[in-house]
């Protein structure tokens, strides 16, 4: 676990009182630990990632316990449990796989509590990210530990990741170099007529990170109508980057967005936000939209976009990746922003 992650947790355990932090959603589990289960992702698999002041524990399915030891995972503790037969090879790496393995609990509740009580928070209250776990999920932990001891972290998690780290700025832009795209929607079967309008909205997830730009195409010269709608929509797109600083709240950028457009050519324009926070989710805080007071902070990623849709005509949409720097927003992707002419 990297420095900033540590001051993050621990901010979230001191101004809530709690001893532990688990986290239960993939990014949660990443952000804790670095670790990203393929089977989890294939199967929905349980996994849990334990956090306090004095170490670290990953609960995975037996299955996961390879992929932690071959991917050289830095955590203190790994509580395995359920059954996976797998031949047992020689060397340091597979005996390290079936020392973990022969320790594995009968349930994920079970291989909890060991965790828990391996960095040292055994009693106390716990913070438990709720977002990944049923009702019932969250009865038979609550009935593991005891009650009065589990609170509601999937909030605190949010909050702990909204600041990123040198490290995960770098990921989020590798994520948005420009072999790395890959086109969301499901292409239809009609081909491309002179005129038409094309919006581009792609992205990529490099080792957990999520990009995400959007840029929009015409084939052929714009007509007059299409140049005009897109230049109102550049138009407060800038005004949103250049109203992103530390201490700015998150409602001015949308209003500088909501001003500009309508100033640009667009006076009806309306939108519920202009962008969110983006890292080891797709959306993450914080929400620039009307009414939001909370603060732009250094260190913040969000991907800020101003998109107008017309039923029955067309869209078109401008978005960019944006690190919140010391003084001012830094745009993070590379490509042009003007209307694409394709021919």
């Amino acid at each position: 676990m990297y420095p900033h992650q540590i001051e993050r947790l621990t901010e979230v355990l001191e101004r809530e009182g709690l001893q532990a932090l688990v986290a239960t959603s993939a990014a949660n589990v990443r952000y804790v630990t670095g670790f990203g289960s393929m089977v989890h992702a294939l199967f929905q698999t349980t996994q849990l990632a334990v956090w306090s002041r004095r170490g670290t524990a990953l609960v995975v399915p037996s299955i996961d316990v390879p992929a932690i030891v071959s991917e050289g995972i830095g955590v203190d503790h790994v509580v395995p449990f359920g059954d996976f037969v797998a031949a047992r090879g020689k060397g340091a790496e597979a005996d390290r796989i079936g020392a973990l393995s022969e320790r594995r609990a009968a349930s994920p509740t079970e291989a909890l509590a060991t965790a828990l009580d391996a960095v040292g928070a055994g009693t106390g209250r716990i913070g438990l990210d709720e977002g990944s776990l049923t009702a019932q999920a969250w009865e038979l932990v609550v009935a593991k530990l005891g009650p009065g001891r589990v609170v509601p972290a999937a909030a605190l998690f949010r909050v702990a990741r909204r600041v990123k780290s040198p490290y995960e700025i770098e990921c989020l832009e590798r994520a948005l170099h420009e072999h790395a795209a890959i086109p969301a929607p499901w292409p239809s079967a009609r081909a491309l007529r002179p005129g038409d309008l094309v919006r581009f909205d792609v992205g990529c997830v490099y080792k957990g990170f999520c990009s995400n730009v959007g840029r929009t195409g015409v084939m052929g010269e714009p007509d007059l109508r299409q140049q005009a709608v897109f230049d109102a929509v550049q138009a407060g797109l800038e005004a949103a980057l250049g109203a992103i600083a530390p201490g700015v709240p998150a409602a001015r950028v949308f209003n500088a967005a909501i001003a500009a457009t309508r100033a640009g050519g667009l006076p009806e324009f309306q939108r519920h936000h202009v962008g969110h926070g983006i890292g080891l989710e797709h959306e993450e805080p914080p929400r620039l939209a009307s009414g939001v007071t909370t603060p732009l902070e250094m260190g913040e990623v969000v991907r800020v976009e101003v998109p107008y849709y017309q039923h029955g005509w067309a869209g078109v949409n401008v978005k960019d990746t944006v690190l919140v720097t010391r003084r001012e927003g830094h745009v993070m992707n590379r490509s042009l922003r003007g209307l694409v002419v394709l021919d």
